[in-house]
């Protein structure tokens, strides 16, 4: 565990180095890419509140603390109001969980800029390798930081609504509870809008919190996940989504469909087959595992989703993942092909054994 300290001042210019110095540690830390799609968790990779100091996050973080370091000598003299926004958001970053009550409320009352700057914190202070007992997750959403998140998912700002993000994102891995709250403060229909439409940092965070409500937990969260539209509206985004969006939604998509056959049924009638070839084909083994994996939920005992993989082009990207060097992209590959093997019918069956695959 790494120990940060920070230096009680009101200045613009220290409270952002202390920001990036939590961000550095939590980066070098290492959180680990998502290995696999059987309903595991995910967090937010990414520490840092978009924006150096000359851009528009950096400006608005200089607004907050006074200036941009003019009369820094003169304000190091001042004792520190404890509950100033400034003040309360300096502590949060240095753990200080004391404040939470303070933070929780200036989440809901507070200057945009400093609920960016909050939701910044609780982003940094929450994943695992920060986090390691998930008492942080546990404390913060017991003070009531979860419905004032999912709120600031609607600001107008992009940068926002990515540090927003990102603390769900974090607040969602591996808490179960932390999950049901996030889906009962209402945050999955503006998650949707904003895989849709979000800028790709955003969109990056969003389907991260959706994969982790997907996953596992209550039943009853995957069926509000459904309810909202998330089907049709993965599928309609993931053929020219970023990688490592395609290997979240991929991942939703599967565990949707695991054990499910109304929802998996669902996820085929709404295109997901071809899109999922488009992945196999892509080359990137990480895509090509969870695709292959998605794929194979999809067709196990499910005929027609056989031949439509099959009709759809999907046999000869297969072939390729049968010959990859890769270890895990050809085992992944095998146990689909045998699904479809045993799903598919004499006619899929004879096309595997004509493409020797």
């Amino acid at each position: 565990t790494t120990t940060t300290t920070t230096t009680t001042t009101t200045t613009a210019t220290t409270i952002t180095a202390t920001a990036t110095t939590v961000t550095k540690t939590t980066v070098a830390a290492g959180e680990a890419r998502p290995p696999r799609n059987l309903d595991d968790d995910v967090e937010s990779l990414d520490s840092e509140v978009e924006g150096d100091d000359d851009g528009p996050a950096g400006k608005r973080r200089k607004r907050l603390s006074g200036g941009s370091g003019g009369g820094q000598e003169e304000a190091s003299h001042k004792p520190r109001d404890p509950d100033a926004p400034a003040s309360v958001i300096l502590d949060l970053q240095a753990a200080d969980l004391s404040v939470l009550p303070k933070a929780v409320k200036l989440l809901e009352t507070g200057e945009l800029e400093q609920k960016e700057q909050l939701a910044a914190a609780v982003a940094n202070l929450t994943p695992t390798s920060v986090d390691r007992d998930g008492s942080m997750k546990v404390a913060m959403a017991a003070a009531g930081v979860i419905p004032p998140l999912v709120a600031l998912l609607k600001a107008a700002v992009s940068d926002v609504q990515k540090q927003a993000a990102r603390a769900l994102h974090n607040l969602t891995s591996k808490n179960v509870e932390n999950k049901t709250m996030v889906i009962e403060a209402g945050a999955v229909p503006t998650l949707l809008a904003l895989v849709k439409r979000g800028s790709p940092p955003v969109r990056e965070q969003v389907v991260g919190v959706l994969r982790n409500l997907a996953g596992g937990g209550k039943p009853e969260n995957k069926a509000a996940v459904v309810d909202a539209g998330a089907i049709p509206v993965l599928i309609l985004v993931l053929p020219a989504a970023a990688p490592e969006v395609q290997i979240h939604i991929a991942v939703i998509l599967y565990n949707l469909a695991n054990s499910a056959p109304a929802r998996r049924d669902a996820i085929t009638s709404a295109g997901a087959v071809p899109a999922l070839i488009d992945l196999i084909a892509s080359g990137i083994p990480q895509i090509q595992k969870e695709a292959a994996d998605t794929l194979r939920v999809l067709a196990g005992g499910n005929q027609p989703a056989c031949m439509e993989f099959a009709a759809s082009g999907g046999i000869p990207p297969l072939c390729g993942m049968l010959k990859s060097a890769n270890a895990d992209v050809k085992k992944r590959a095998t146990q689909f092909r045998d699904v479809l093997a045993k799903s598919g019918g004499r006619g899929v069956k004879a096309a595997l054994e004509s493409a020797k695959a």
